[in-house]
This record gives structure tokens, C-alpha cells and sequence, in this order.
């Protein structure tokens, strides 16, 4: 119970983090998190919590790294392969060995295989926390899928060369020849593993949607598995890389979610893996900043009680760690600047001229520019901080392992540096991404809304629906069309208020608030006039307006207690009708009866003389009541916001004649009718977005984030009950 509850705070502290970042986006959703773990490990909530580092590579990095490899793009990672690999194999081996080397001279009581160790915990960088802190920044062409690219496989690389140090410090014996010779066996036996597994897992993962076809969450539970069982495999079985094993395996999943999975006849299997792997990726990055945060307090203290060295000493070694391992990648990146950009010469006129201007496709930036952005964005992250969590306490002597608390505390403080740089001069140094392109994907993605409820509103031009007893018999459809039709364009034109921007949404909900307080003030006057005029007073007819009226407010309002309260409302008028109504059907029955002496009264003929005394002015009534909202709408427009009253205007109209009808009416008896209409609606945005990707007047990126919103708005409708 103490472990569920232990995950549950943790995970609460996650999100509480995402929103403080929304809250303050140039700050990192890392830094919030490792703060608030650091808050919780010094209150009472959880007390106890032991760390086993085996299960957490298991259960927590394994699925991380999996994640990352299935999501991917590969046509990216094969543009900007010779970088990538040059980051992640290469400059991951030459920081191990520089940095490595510094840390000995620094703090000569850690032994050369320990400082390799710590070297290669410091490796791996995290793509994610970049991506926070560069939010709406304009990075070099090419450069974010570079780091993605390569955090994924330094990732891997890290965890080779810390395993193998690892290794060293425990054998007591170094060397270097070994240690390249064990890191090609073991990264190169974790990827033969990786591919055979994958190869064999996607075979059975393929028999296994033969047999539930019909159950799709099968097919999620046994994805999110893979990693763990690949890790294990590769881990105990073979003694190789489990990492490497994991993050092929990845790969394999993302080539065959291309190959088979696109044009699947029934993607809901696809669509829930996808949405279940985002969020596996989103809880397990944020897991582990707040583990970090939860365990800072400690590795602090350690530091304190221990003092195998001043915090001062450490803080001051971890600031020149971090400087050295940031000028290694810039002089790496900057030595080796020709071969990041993506060399795309299809023709010899771009050959010639990336020869003569002596520009490369990177955007508006300097060679120095580059290096330097590329620099501070070796933001290290997730797996620095669990591969230090992985380093034992004693080793198999007995001995405690030297300098272990040092150790976590420089890597601890080494993420947080790079961090706080990386916060700091990153949006200093990268040139801001002018926004205007996004207002103009908002404003086409309202244009779209707009010209889609236009043309609905034009191929839908329903005869009004006017409740009486024919039409009740001879067109139920048209009303379930038109209840249908009013619920579409509501829904449209909400979507259309929320694409303002956020003053201009506060703005439409203050004058639609207003607006209709004011017409809901002029209606109980209305009520009260007819209700002496018409004797109509606790009558069914009078309860018909109310509930109308009540149910057109539960439209309006978009308060989770103001619906509540509604409802309840609702609830009372509707049983005071239902009662009001059997009352006078049972009346009429008797009176009948009685009349024609006990003759037996069909259904029909009770209901022909209910409504004669329902009816006789009902429609009299009911038009006088329906004028006090339809002539107060006519001039709002001069005093309230033109959306607001547009929104106003469509709510009374196309409502008017079926909100009743849709108390009395089973929702689901118009369900197919909605569902058409709303799929119709889908499909002309769609259209329009991608014509105007077509002619270019919507930028790509842009184009394919609106569609990818309206396809799941459509998959949507699909979902099973």
C-alpha cells in the first residue's frame, strides 16, 4: 500500500510540475520537479522509501529508452545520421576520457576507473529539458532532431562505458584497449540481441492481434512489456547491454508501426499505443527528476556527515566539470561543423552555390553561433541521474565504493548546472521565432471553422421544426436532423471562440455572460405576463417553457457547479411535468370512459385529446415567449462583442423549436444523425486545411498539427461503447 502511494505522490508531483512550467515556460518542467521531490523528502508524507537501482533500470529506464526509440523519426535520424553517430559514440568516448582525466587530477582519492565512471554518467543528454527550455525559439535547421537523435543513442553509449568502468573499479585493474574491446562486445552483442528480439516480438505481437482483434488493450499491455523483457534477456541471459538491446528493439517497433500499422484495417490498436507510449514517456521522464529531487536532501547530507570533501570543493569541481565537458562539445561541434548540416546537393546549382557562399542550410546562424547553441544544449537530464543511482554502496570486498557520496553529489549538481546555464543563455543566444506564422495557422484554422459552418448551414437549410402532433407522427426525422444540426454548429462555433487568443476568449464569455443575464431578466418578465395573461401558472405549458429555458442555460454554461445546480433544477421542473402531464392523461382517460361508458380508448385517441387540451394556445404562447429572445438579439450587435452575439444568435434559433424535444426524445435516438453531421464538418476543415497546405498558404508543420487534431477528433467518433 505504502509503494502505491509512494507512485501516486510522485506521479501528482509530475504534473504539478508541467503546470508550473505552463505557468513559467523558460523554466524547465526538470527543474520544477526535481524541486518538488526535494520538498517532499523533507516532509512527512512518505517515510522509508527505499531505492532498489535494478528495479528502477528494469522497470523505469528500460521503458523510457524503448519509448523514445519507438517515437523516433526515422527518415530525421537517417538525414542526420554521420552527426548523431559522431555524437553519441564519439564525443561520448572522448568527454569519458578528457573528462574523466580532470576529475582524477581534481580529486586525485578517486581512482582513474571511478572518475571514467563518473565521466560516463555525465555523458548522456537530454533532449527533453532542451525542448522546454528553447520553447518557441528558433534553433538552427536541424538541430533539435540531432539532439534527439543523439540523447537517444548516447543514452545507450553512457550506460556501455559507465558499466564497463563500473567493472573496472570493482576488478581493481584499467585499461584502455580493454575497455574499447569490452564496450564493441557489449554494445554490439546488446544490438544483435535488440534486432533478434524485436524481429521474433513482432512476429508474436502480429499472432497475438490475430487472436484478439476484438480486444485492442491486449495489444498495449504487450508493447509496454517488450522493454522490460528485452532488458531482462539481454541483461541476464546474454550479458550484454540491456539499454542497447532495448533501444533496437525500439527501433524495430517504430519500422513495423510504419510497415503494418498505418494502413491497418482497424487502427484502434495503433492509435491507443501510440497515446498509451506518449504518456509512459511523460510519467518515466518526470519520475525520475522528482526521484532525483526526492533523493538531493540525502546526497547532501551524506556530503555534510561524510566529508570526503567541503561542499564548497564539491560545488566549485562540479562548475569546472560542467564548463569542460560544455568546451569539449563546442570545440567538437565546431571542429566538426561541416558534417552536422544536412548535405541535400540534388543539383549543381546548390552544389555551386554551397560552395561559393560558403553557407550551409542551418538558418541564420555562424559557425560559432552553432557550436556554441549545441554547447549549452548538453543539457544532462534522466539517465545521468539514474545511472548514478545505479553505483553501488560497497563492493564485492566489502569496501565501501570510493568517494560514492562525491560522486552523487557533482552529478546531481552537474544536471542542475547545465540546467541553470542552459535557462539562462540559451534564450539569450538563440534568435527568437517571430510567432507570426503561428497566428496565421490560428487565424486559417478559424477561417476553416468559420466557411465549415457557413457551408453547413447552406447544405442543411431544414424547414423549422414546429412541435405538433402530425409532425410528431409523420417527420420524426426532421426534428433528430435538426437537433443534430444545432449541436454541430454549437460545437463548431465553441471551437471557433476558442481559437482567439486568451483575452479576446475572456472577453466573448464576459459579453455572452452579460448578454444573457440581461435576455433572462426580460423572460421572467415575459413568464410572469403570460402566466397571468394565459392562466398558465403550475400548467404543463408552463413547465415546457421552463425546462426550454433551463436546458438553453445548461448550453451556456460551461461551470462544473453552475451545470450541477442546473441540473438539479431540472430534475425538479421535469418530474413536476412528468406528474402534471399523467395527471391530465389519467383525467382524460376517466373522463372518456365515463362519457362513453367504460368503451375501452386506444393510445391514439388519448393522445389526440391530451394535446386538444395541451394545445389550444400552445403555439400562441410559445411564439410570444420565442420573440422576447429573437427580437433582443437583433440589436446587440452595437453593444456586445460581434462573436458573442453571433454565438447568441445561433443558440436561440436553431434551439428554439427542439430543446423540449430533446428532453422527450432519447438522446441516442439522434446519435447516427450527429455523428454524420459532425463527421461532415471534420471532413470540410480537413479539406480546406489541406488545400491550403497545397498552395502553401498554411506552412507544412502547421498544416499537419491541425490535421493530426481533426483526425483524432474523427477517430473519435469510432471509439467503442
Amino acid at each position: 500500500m505504502q509503494f502505491l502511494s509512494t507512485i501516486g505522490i510522485f506521479v501528482i508531483l509530475v504534473i504539478l510540475g508541467t503546470i508550473l512550467n505552463n505557468l513559467l515556460p523558460r523554466i524547465p518542467a526538470a527543474l520544477f520537479q526535481i524541486g518538488l521531490g526535494a520538498i517532499l523528502a523533507l516532509s512527512p508524507l512518505i517515510q522509508n522509501f527505499e531505492f532498489n537501482t535494478a528495479t528502477f533500470l528494469t522497470l523505469v529506464i528500460a521503458p523510457l529508452l524503448f519509448t523514445d526509440s519507438y517515437k523516433i523519426s526515422r527518415s530525421k535520424f537517417w538525414l542526420y545520421k554521420n552527426p548523431i553517430l559522431m555524437m553519441s559514440v564519439v564525443l561520448v568516448l572522448i568527454s569519458v576520457f578528457i573528462v574523466g582525466y580532470i576529475i582524477n587530477l581534481l580529486i586525485p582519492s578517486i581512482p582513474i576507473s571511478a572518475a571514467f565512471a563518473l565521466a560516463a554518467i555525465l555523458s548522456p543528454t537530454d533532449a527533453v529539458a532542451v525542448k522546454s527550455i528553447t520553447k518557441g525559439l528558433k534553433l538552427p535547421k536541424g538541430l533539435m532532431d540531432i539532439l534527439e537523435g543523439e540523447s537517444l543513442l548516447n543514452d545507450a553509449a553512457g550506460l556501455v562505458s559507465f558499466s564497463i568502468a563500473l567493472s573496472a573499479v570493482i576488478t581493481g585493474t584499467f585499461s584502455i584497449a580493454s575497455a574499447t574491446q569490452n564496450f564493441i562486445k557489449v554494445a554490439l552483442g546488446g544490438a544483435l540481441i535488440g534486432l533478434v528480439l524485436g524481429l521474433i516480438l513482432i512476429k508474436v505481437k502480429s499472432f497475438l492481434g490475430s487472436l484478439v482483434s476484438s480486444e485492442a488493450s491486449a495489444m498495449v499491455i504487450f508493447q509496454i512489456v517488450t522493454p522490460i523483457f528485452v532488458y531482462t534477456i539481454a541483461e541476464h541471459n546474454f550479458h550484454v547491454s540491456g539499454i542497447v538491446a532495448v533501444v533496437i528493439t525500439g527501433i524495430i517497433y517504430n519500422l513495423e508501426k510504419d510497415i503494418m500499422q498505418e494502413d491497418n484495417v482497424d487502427s484502434e490498436s495503433s492509435l491507443l499505443i501510440e497515446n498509451n507510449q506518449t504518456t509512459i514517456g511523460y510519467v518515466l521522464n518526470g519520475f525520475v527528476f522528482v526521484l532525483l529531487g526526492y533523493l538531493l536532501p540525502e546526497i547532501f547530507i551524506n556530503m555534510y556527515e561524510y566529508k570526503e570533501l567541503t561542499i564548497k570543493e564539491a560545488l566549485f569541481y562540479a562548475l569546472i566539470i560542467t564548463t569542460t565537458m560544455m568546451l569539449t562539445r563546442f570545440l567538437f561541434v565546431y571542429i566538426f561543423y561541416i558534417r552536422f548540416p544536412a548535405h541535400t546537393f540534388t543539383s549543381l546549382q546548390k552544389i555551386g552555390k554551397a560552395l561559393t557562399e560558403r553557407k550551409l542550410d542551418i538558418g541564420n546562424y555562424t559557425r560559432f553561433e552553432y557550436a556554441l547553441i549545441t554547447s549549452l544544449s548538453g543539457i544532462h537530464g534522466t539517465i545521468t541521474i539514474a545511472t548514478a543511482l545505479l553505483i553501488p554502496i560497497t563492493l564485492p570486498s566489502g569496501e565501501i565504493f570510493p568517494l560514492r557520496n562525491t560522486i552523487l553529489f557533482i552529478a546531481s549538481c552537474v544536471v542542475l548546472l547545465s540546467m541553470i546555464i542552459g535557462t539562462i543563455f540559451l534564450p539569450k543566444i538563440i534568435k527568437i521565432e517571430e510567432d507570426l506564422q503561428y497566428k496565421e495557422a490560428i487565424k486559417i484554422r478559424r477561417k476553416a471553422i468559420k466557411e465549415t459552418i457557413e457551408e453547413l448551414k447552406s447544405n442543411h437549410n431544414h424547414t423549422p421544426y414546429v412541435p405538433n402532433v402530425k409532425n410528431d407522427k409523420e417527420v420524426n426525422n426532421l426534428r433528430k436532423k435538426q437537433i443534430s444540426f444545432a449541436m454541430v454548429i454549437k460545437k463548431l462555433e465553441e471551437q471557433y471562440i476558442y481559437y482567439y487568443n486568451t483575452d479576446d476568449v475572456r472577453d466573448v464569455a464576459k459579453d455572452l455572460n452579460s448578454m444573457y443575464k440581461e435576455l433572462l431578466t426580460l423572460e421572467k418578465t415575459k413568464l410572469k405576463t403570460l402566466e397571468e395573461k394565459y392562466n398558465i401558472k403550475n400548467s404543463i405549458i408552463y413547465y415546457m417553457l421552463e425546462i426550454r429555458q433551463l436546458r438553453r442555460t445548461k448550453l451556456l454554461k460551461y461551470s462544473i457547479s453552475e451545470q450541477v445546480i442546473l441540473q438539479i433544477k431540472l430534475a425538479i421542473k421535469e418530474y413536476q411535468f412528468r406528474r402534471a402531464l399523467t395527471a391530465l392523461s389519467l383525467k382524460t382517460i376517466y373522463d372518456s370512459r365515463t362519457k362513453e361508458n367504460n368503451k375501452k380508448i386506444n393510445s391514439e385517441e388519448i393522445i389526440s385529446k391530451v394535446t386538444s387540451k395541451l394545445f389550444p394556445n400552445f403555439q400562441e404562447i410559445t411564439k410570444e415567449f420565442n420573440d422576447v429572445a429573437l427580437d433582443f438579439i437583433k440589436n446587440q450587435a452595437k453593444n456586445y462583442n460581434e462573436t458573442a452575439v453571433f454565438f447568441l444568435n445561433d443558440i436561440i434559433i436553431n434551439f428554439t423549436n427542439v430543446l423540449f424535444i430533446r428532453y422527450v426524445t432519447d438522446p441516442t435516438s439522434y446519435k447516427e444523425q450527429y455523428d454524420e453531421l459532425l463527421m461532415e464538418a471534420i471532413q470540410l476543415q480537413k479539406y480546406r486545411i489541406m488545400t491550403m497546405k497545397k498552395l502553401k498558404h498554411i506552412a507544412h508543420e502547421d498544416a499537419d498539427i491541425i490535421l493530426r487534431d481533426l483526425n483524432y477528433s474523427e477517430a473519435l467518433l469510432f471509439t467503442k461503447e
